[in-house]
């Protein structure tokens, strides 16, 4: 083995307890849907209106950690953008919306 590929190696280990640490702390930091010269990018987005946001009545716009209890849970499928033979650069998006009133 050459001596450069040792040090990769252990460089690509570092990293990637790097980025579980990361992850671990915040799921979020997963919320990409596209990916252009390897470079991953939150591009793609949903809008919904505040009345599909919360069961809850409130004023402004719903922001995640207000303390108001979202009614739908948001998801990027990562099914294209990250693998080479991609049908497409961007990945679905799905949200499921709470309709219970």
């Amino acid at each position: 083995m050459r001596f450069s590929e040792e040090a990769r190696h252990a460089q690509a280990r570092v990293v990637r307890t790097f980025v579980n640490e990361i992850m671990a702390k915040d799921p979020a930091a997963n919320r990409w849907t596209y990916v252009c010269e390897g470079n991953s990018q939150v591009l793609d987005h949903i809008l919904i209106s505040n009345s599909l946001a919360s069961l809850e009545k409130f004023s402004g716009p719903y922001r995640p950690g207000s303390g108001v209890k979202p009614a739908f849970v948001y998801d990027i499928v990562h099914t294209n953008a990250a693998f080479f033979d991609q049908d497409s650069d961007h990945d679905p998006q799905v949200v499921h919306l709470d309709l219970k009133r």
